[in-house]
């Protein structure tokens, strides 16, 4: 077969329902691929799970309950829907917009739910089955049926509530991508706002919505060159960094930080990705066997929020990997010299003025997960410090090669949205 994805499969054999799947897309090969116990959060510990998550579902329903008894008459300004990253929604509050937080992903401290009780209750119901549910059940006529019904509803609130514009973090979580099928059914504008370096690209993701919000031009540029039009992405730059102003980085070996490197629990929406979660450990072996040939007695070691420390220090030195828990910020600052893989914390270091040497084992741009490298994490980048290999990355520490801070006002261009009032 040509493909043999089991999700390809699925979508080939409905292929009159290709939204529905393509919303479902997320879901279905999280049941067959976000298995294992080197996630974090993989299916079978949240099943574990549970009562944490029931309560967790109950303060969430008085919470709603709450904003839903106490919202007042509608609001003159021009609504619209939003759970983007960071303070992005203050700052839509400043141009003059009232933020409706969706009821789906909410978080404390938003002023105002999307929808009412009635629609909550609906909305719990669609998601308890999403997540709930095999993937038989998933694929079924009925499921169809509930989908649609509740698509309707989600329509037609959105129409009643008068909501201008939907801004998402991403287009494939399900009700992300539901929600961006829905505005344009009711052409109405919608728009991701990317939450850091892609770390991929393809014509698929990110391109769901009407416009895609991005940090800098450099990562427009890279988005044009895969085959975006240029018209429908705007460079936002990023709410929390101002255009720095830091000359050169600080690169030592005193105190290294190495970032673990975590698989994906989900293909691409360009195909399937998959890997041996072995690459996980054998990525930080070859780590510390370049730096103890370099002297180094200790690192600290920083995970991914998705990977699960206990697992990997089943198979690594616990002597020579200290795990590092600390906010970001803090740990970056402290740090002499970072090293690890495609990530966006490489701007944060350079923000922090701390060097990032890339280290992706590779061979002909495809690294050690079969994922291909791209801009500025592919060795093809000037002033980014790229090994594909122990014996580069030790070249690099010999010679302290540094990051050039020019680069990331390239990637990172001062916050402005005010684009926004023109479109909406």
């Amino acid at each position: 077969m040509k493909n043999d994805s089991l999700y390809q499969y699925i979508r080939q054999s409905h292929s009159k329902d290709l939204l529905l799947y393509d919303n479902l897309r997320y879901v279905l090969e999280g049941q067959v691929y976000y298995y294992g116990n080197h996630f974090l959060f993989s299916n079978e510990r949240r099943q574990k799970a549970k009562d944490i998550i029931q309560w967790k579902e109950l303060l969430k329903t008085g919470y709603a309950y709450y904003n839903f008894v106490r919202k007042n008459g509608k609001d003159a300004a021009p609504r619209v829907l939003s759970n983007a990253y960071f303070n992005f929604n203050a700052e839509l509050e400043r141009l003059g917009y009232a933020v409706l937080a969706p009821c789906w992903s909410f978080r404390k401290g938003d002023r105002q739910l999307f929808g009412d009780m009635a629609f909550y209750k609906a909305m719990k119901q669609i998601r308890k089955r999403v997540f709930g549910s095999d993937f038989n059940d998933l694929t079924s006529e009925d499921f169809s049926k509930a989908y649609y019904a509740f698509r309707s509803k989600l329509a037609d609130k959105v129409v009643e509530s008068d909501v201008k514009a939907l801004f998402v973090p991403n287009d494939v979580s399900f009700f992300e991508n539901l929600s961006i099928n829905v505005f344009k059914e009711l052409k109405k504008p919608s728009f991701i706002f990317l939450h850091g370096l892609p770390g991929r690209y393809n014509i698929i993701d990110e391109n769901r919505t009407d416009y895609l919000i991005v940090w800098g031009n450099r990562i427009k540029q890279h988005y044009i060159d895969t085959g975006f039009s240029a018209n429908k992405i705007f460079v936002a730059g990023h709410p929390f960094y101002k255009q720095l102003s830091v000359k050169e980085v600080r690169s030592g070996m005193t105190d290294i930080l190495v970032l673990a490197k975590v698989g994906l629990g989900s293909p691409h929406s360009d195909g399937m990705t998959l890997y041996d979660r072995g690459a996980q450990i054998v990525y930080l072996l070859e780590i510390q066997k370049v730096l103890q040939q370099k002297g180094i007695k200790q690192v600290r070691l920083r995970f991914h929020p998705s990977a699960n420390p206990d697992w990997h220090y089943q198979f690594i030195d616990r002597n020579f990997f200290v795990p590092d828990f600390q906010p970001l910020n803090n740990s970056l600052q402290k740090a002499s010299l970072v090293i690890g893989p495609v990530s966006t914390v490489f701007l944060e270091a350079l923000y922090n003025g701390v060097n990032y040497m890339v280290f992706e084992p590779s061979e002909n741009g495809v690294n050690i997960f079969n994922e291909l490298l791209v801009a500025p994490f592919n060795g093809k980048e000037e002033g980014v410090p790229f090994a594909g290999s122990g014996v580069a990355l030790h070249r690099l520490l010999t010679d302290n090669v540094k990051a050039d801070t020019a680069i990331f006002n390239e990637y990172v261009a001062p916050f402005d949205i005010g684009f926004i009032k023109e479109i909406t």
